[in-house]
């Protein structure tokens, strides 16, 4: 008997000794994988250190070698991510960029934290910072978007963040799908894909740009983008796309040759003109708009000629919406919205400038003008006709 409970315990204690052998053997080991991923993680912000210093010296090849061009809609936003931030150097911006926390999910797999910091001569600096995935293939790491999901419907592609809402953007896919078809049955535009990003951050959405503060982007070969958060409402979210949606129809109408003030101008008429009826469908009616008529009258110095609105500064966004949409607006109540797509889809003779359209401002100002006269006439004459229908009122 007392053999026998000698023998339980020894067998007890050896089984015991097993167990912590194996379970030190294992801790171990998983420490030493935490060492092992934290010193990859350590050694990708080295990898990445050439991707900075491009951006430092305006060498976009050397930038673009870090994007994934296995992934073309992306691929061709970071093209135009670095010809702003060359660009916006030259008018007296600066523009730096940090790589912070990586982490990796596997062996070709991970996320990079970056820092997107942009300065006006000496006004404020703006911080922008955004997480991208990064995938390795060939050896070779790459930056390859947000971490986006995708609900589709036809041409639609809607792509949105973890975490937000799916209900929430069922209800955006099913918004620009209503405004796409609307825009079809009204205009015949068919577009062959519509791309839209979701961000539920501001910081997020300009740092893609890259811009110091945006809620809504939309550039010919670039995804539109737009700024969601539970705050918004239907209305909101509707004209929103409206006004989005209308600048890709108008692109691809014109190959993007309508002068920018024009753009913004359809863009706010459909926006403060769009409802959905009791039936649920879409409607255009102009005279919904009255009130931000009335808005941009009380807040315009004076009726400069429309030729003269091309040379505005594109920055200043409230003079260039406001005669935008007040021309605009004089245009379709006068001549319809048929002649207004006729000066439009006029401009396909020319080609397309593969440019960011401030890039290319006096190019398509000189396009637009030469099409609107073929449409409506002396564009000297134009301009008193629209002062006229103002000062009339």
């Amino acid at each position: 008997m007392k053999k026998l409970i000698f023998l339980l315990v020894v067998s007890t204690f050896l089984a015991l000794s097993g167990c912590s052998s194996s379970e030190t053997t294992s801790t171990k080991k998983n420490q030493e994988m935490k060492e092992e991923k934290v010193s990859k993680e350590d050694s990708l912000k080295v990898y990445f250190e050439p991707m900075i210093k491009a951006v430092e010296e305006n060498d976009i090849n050397r930038f673009l070698e870090f994007q994934n061009e296995n992934n073309p809609l992306f691929y061709k936003e970071q093209v135009r991510w670095m010809e702003e931030a060359i660009n916006r150097k030259k008018v007296g911006w600066k523009i730096s960029v940090e790589v912070g926390e990586i982490k990796l999910k596997s062996n070709n797999l991970g996320s990079l934290e970056m820092k997107v910091s942009l300065q006006y001569q000496d006004y404020k600096v703006f911080d922008n910072f955004v997480t991208y995935s990064i995938i390795q293939s060939n050896e070779k790491w790459k930056i390859n978007d947000l971490f986006f999901k995708e609900m589709s419907e036809g041409p639609l592609h809607v792509y949105y963040l973890d975490g937000m809402d799916e209900n929430q953007v069922s209800q955006i896919l099913k918004e620009a799908s209503d405004v796409i078809q609307l825009y079809k049955e009204q205009f015949g535009w068919n577009p062959q894909d519509v791309h839209v990003k979701l961000y539920d951050r501001m910081e997020h959405i300009s740092a893609t740009i890259p811009t110091s503060i945006l809620n809504g982007w939309n550039e010919t070969g670039e995804s539109l983008k737009i700024l969601i958060d539970t705050t918004n409402s239907d209305s909101s979210v509707l004209q929103l796309l409206a006004h989005e949606l209308s600048h890709k129809m108008l692109s691809d109408f014109s190959n993007d040759n309508v002068s920018l003030f024009l753009q913004e101008g359809l863009a706010k008429v459909l926006e403060n003109s769009i409802q959905r009826e009791s039936d649920g469908k879409l409607s255009i009616n102009p005279g919904y708009s009255l009130e931000t008529e009335n808005h941009y009258l009380l807040n315009i110095k004076e009726f400069i000629p429309i030729n003269e609105i091309n040379y505005l500064d594109y920055k200043d966004v409230h003079e260039l919406y406001g005669y935008g949409f007040l021309v605009t607006k004089y245009l379709v109540e006068t001549y319809g919205f048929e002649s207004f797509m006729k000066y439009a889809k006029n401009l396909m003779e020319y080609d397309y400038i593969d440019l960011r359209t401030e890039h290319k401002l006096e190019t398509i100002a000189e396009r637009s003008t030469k099409s609107l006269e073929k449409v409506y006439g002396p564009i000297d004459q134009l301009s008193k006709e629209y002062k006229a229908f103002y000062e009339q009122k």
